[in-house]
């Protein structure tokens, strides 16, 4: 049955194949803040909020031209990212509202603590699609990833309230997406995680593995020789990535609970993969057809390459940004071969090539 459903995603992968040759923007990521309500431990993103950055972060008005350009050029889907996105909650709202209006499907990104009864009203109100909640273990082991105590019971209850809302309104949106990353933090979570996504009634869950970025990855990232990271991404303290026995646990976990996509793809790997972060990354389809806004308007091509900003969209638009000679340049840069970052990519699953996604259906090696 899985390798049915798998092999069922063929054409879709096949009309993604078509869009990477063409170069088309299939997609957005809107960091609409930096600011975020917790701390993770595996990312920097409250780090980079500054004292004035609130003053200097896109308008409504200019997120809202944002996606009106986006569904001119036809891109089909926008993230709503952070930071936490929902510290600007009525703004994204607006958002949500104007992409269905041009058929931009929205997904927001969210650690759900901040949602309460109203918000998760207005949330299946506005006919939001997709909201991914980041959820990385059950109870203290959550809050250990994410740095503020008790951010569990108030994620959990923000989840809550937004799938009874949907029943209550009688939609089936949003669907709601559990996102949990591993790291040596929460190593034994995967069966406490497949038991809450099914006691809170979540639609999906979704493995992926923390990425630690050696330095000297990230600076043999250049192009032109300008580097092309900055070093949000290398391990600023003690490393989050498994030990040997804690990868041995890990793998024994995932023997015991139900195959999935994402669960499959973490046994595929070898062990290279989990204590160095070389991932089988044979092609980018993000950096060609997707673009990223930060809070104040710059675009730039992947979160690992973030140092490398290709244009402005508050004085070019979208589209003057995207078809810019810095947007070609940094994407034509794959032609000759993946950036050294690109090995480290944590979101390497969703690159997965035609191939590569038939030798995971078979059950084979990456």
């Amino acid at each position: 049955m899985a390798l049915l459903k798998d092999l069922s995603r063929l054409p879709k992968l096949l009309k993604r194949e078509w869009g990477y040759w063409r170069r088309t923007l299939r997609g957005c990521s809107l960091e609409p803040t930096y600011r975020c309500n917790l701390k993770c431990r595996m990312c920097g993103c409250h780090t980079l909020a500054g004292p004035g950055d609130k003053d200097r972060e896109l308008t409504r008005q200019e997120m809202l031209s944002i996606v009106d350009n986006l569904g001119r050029m036809g891109a089909s889907w926008l993230q709503l990212i952070g930071g936490e996105p929902l510290l600007r909650a009525d703004d994204m709202l607006a958002v949500i509202a104007r992409a269905n209006q041009v058929d931009v499907e929205t997904t927001v990104i969210t650690n759900g603590a901040l949602i309460k009864e109203d918000l998760a009203r207005e949330i299946v109100k506005v006919n939001t699609p997709r909201m991914i909640f980041s959820v990385d273990g059950v109870g203290a082991a959550h809050d250990r990833v994410r740095g503020v105590e008790g951010a569990f019971e108030r994620t959990q209850r923000g989840m809550r309230l937004v799938i009874e809302e949907r029943q209550r309104q009688g939609k089936k949106q949003p669907k709601v997406e559990i996102q949990s990353a591993f790291s040596r933090l929460n190593y034994d979570q995967a069966g406490p995680l497949v038991r809450f996504k099914e006691d809170v009634g979540a639609d999906v869950l979704v493995f992926l593995y923390v990425s630690e970025i050696p330095a000297t990855r990230l600076d043999a990232t250049r192009l032109e020789g300008q580097p092309l990271c900055s070093q949000r991404w290398a391990p600023g303290g003690e490393s989050c990535l498994f030990t040997p026995k804690e990868l041995a646990a890990f793998r024994e976990a995932l023997d015991r609970i139900p195959p999935n996509k994402s669960n499959r793809i973490f046994q595929a790997l070898d062990d290279n993969a989990y204590f160095n972060c070389v991932f089988p990354t044979r092609r980018c389809y993000f950096m060609r057809n997707v673009m990223i806004i930060n809070p104040f308007g710059d675009a730039y091509p992947c979160p690992h390459i973030d140092g490398y900003i290709t244009g402005n969209v508050r004085e070019s638009g979208v589209q003057g940004v995207w078809q810019n000679e810095r947007q070609r340049k940094v994407v034509d840069g794959l032609r000759k071969g993946m950036y050294p970052v690109c090995s480290a990519c944590c979101v390497f699953g969703l690159n997965l090539t035609p191939m590569q996604a038939v030798r995971l259906a078979l059950g084979k090696s990456l």
